[in-house]
């Protein structure tokens, strides 16, 4: 019972510490040209806007679905208890339980990469190692 003060005393003061947190805000990688990013900053196209897809919301019903963004490039049948259905267009994917959408998941795409200059044709010449034997590296540094 003696010891009870304490403790509630170590907990109290250990629950009013802050927390603290730190939050890393990633971009999200999208394809496009390389062309017209030449000589942009990466921090000038983080400032663009990205262009957010419009997907089927959860509890829309298939039919919902095929009438807003019309037929779905390949339906994968219903698989399981409870059954889920999943209908794949050229963006995104559509999960369905029974008939009603329970997520829609955007397609990621590659970080197109840039292209690389060719190399040259010939290398430059390497300059001529430095000999070490018997030599010291650095006269006078260790004598």
């Amino acid at each position: 019972m003696r010891h009870t003060a304490p403790l509630l005393a170590l907990w109290l003061g250990l629950a009013a510490l802050p927390l603290r947190a730190d939050v890393i805000d990633m971009p999200m990688p999208y394809d496009a040209p390389a062309a017209p990013y030449q000589g942009v900053s990466p921090e000038e196209l983080l400032k663009r806007p990205r262009v957010e897809l419009s997907l089927p919301v959860r509890g829309m019903s298939m039919e919902q679905v095929e009438a807003k963004y019309g037929r779905a490039l390949e339906v994968v049948p219903a698989v399981g208890r409870p059954p889920i259905t999943r209908w794949v267009y050229d963006d995104f994917t559509v999960y369905f339980e029974y008939l009603y959408v329970i997520r829609s998941v955007e397609k990621q795409r590659p970080m197109q990469r840039p292209e690389l200059p060719p190399l040259p044709a010939t290398l430059p010449e390497a300059a001529p190692a430095l000999s070490t034997e018997g030599e010291s590296v650095a006269p006078g540094l260790y004598e």
